[in-house]
């Protein structure tokens, strides 16, 4: 068995920064790691590039390391995509497996190992030597600089760290990362980056609040990751909400999602609504009438004209920066 303790974290399969060096048979003499009491935290890869053989690969794995560990040992697990969930810690129960249930449900829209790895730096008790395993297939989605410093912290800490290849999915394409800038100016051009990974066809559409602004035929041989850039334009104030989809027969799943939010910056557009408004208008009450005065655009409305336009979570809310 080697043992990875430092930084040697290169190429497109991040996991190989500890797969390549690695044994996955992490059984020693004498059990697992010799005669000391040791604390086994396994850290799995749960996100969607994962495939559903991995996923079961990786459960086996777990339970066929614990069979090898002493009753003085302890051990727990993380899992991740997006965020890192601790679902079982066997504070009191040994090493026994604890079933299905303890893998519980995450976000696998994204990869982020290197802050399961963080996590799991702190779970340890006192008195115990500190492993964690870390299964994946190293599709890291903040990319590999963030992965090698987590792995370096915990070697500088003193845990050691092994890593087990879990398998991807093969064949299709699959949507990696959706890149948008935070704030954009009105009128002003800004750029949408996707990264789209794998083999195969299938269409990549931009959609703004769920009305298809841009789209793309895709045809892909190399499995290397590609960025398409989208260069779009933003009229008046406030948030809008931004999602890349990709579908068609040749995607990893048939319609994979990323989205996020833009903040379209310039002067502070206030509605205010009064229930007082007449059909005719009347008078504007003073506080909207001092807004108004101050240079601030003040929409002045009753509730009946909301009615259809701005209800519930419709993202035309965004386009106020206050509501009176």
């Amino acid at each position: 068995m080697r043992t990875f303790v430092g930084v040697g974290l290169k190429g497109i399969m991040i996991l190989l920064f500890l797969l390549a060096l690695l044994d996955p048979d992490l059984k020693g003499p004498g059990g697992w790691f010799g005669g000391t009491r040791v604390c086994t935290l396994f850290v799995l890869d749960r996100s969607e590039s994962i495939s559903s053989e991995a996923r079961e690969d990786a459960e086996r794995l777990v339970i066929g390391y614990m069979k090898g560990m002493s009753s003085r040992d302890r051990a727990g697990l993380v899992v991740f995509g997006k965020e890192p969930q601790v679902t079982w810690l066997g504070e009191n129960d040994g090493v026994r497996w604890p079933g299905k249930a303890v893998l519980g449900e995450t976000d696998g829209s994204e990869t982020h190992g290197a802050r399961a790895l963080s996590l799991s730096a702190s779970l340890f008790p006192e008195g115990f030597e500190r492993h964690v395993v870390f299964f994946s297939d190293g599709r890291e989605t903040g990319g590999p600089e963030e992965l090698e410093a987590a792995a370096a912290r915990l070697a500088l800490d003193g845990i050691v760290l092994h890593g087990v290849p879990l398998g991807g999915r093969k064949t299709g394409l699959f949507l990696k990362n959706l890149r948008l800038p935070g704030t954009v100016q009105p009128g002003v051009p800004f750029s949408i980056r996707v990264a789209v990974e794998g083999k195969g066809t299938g269409e990549l559409g931009v959609y703004r609040n769920g009305v298809l602004k841009a789209r793309k035929s895709l045809r892909k041989d190399p499995p290397a990751v590609e960025t398409t850039s989208f260069t779009l334009r933003e009229e008046g104030t406030g948030y809008v909400q931004y999602e890349a989809v990709l579908q068609g027969a040749g995607a990893t799943t048939p319609v994979q999602r990323k989205g996020g939010i833009i903040r379209i910056e310039g002067p502070l557009r206030v509605l205010y609504v009064d229930g007082k408004k007449s059909a005719g208008g009347g008078e504007r009450p003073p506080l909207a009438t001092l807004l108004h005065d101050e240079g601030l655009p003040v929409e002045w409305v009753s509730p009946e004209a909301l009615s259809g336009r701005l209800s519930g979570m419709s993202p035309e809310w965004g386009a106020y920066g206050l509501v009176v």
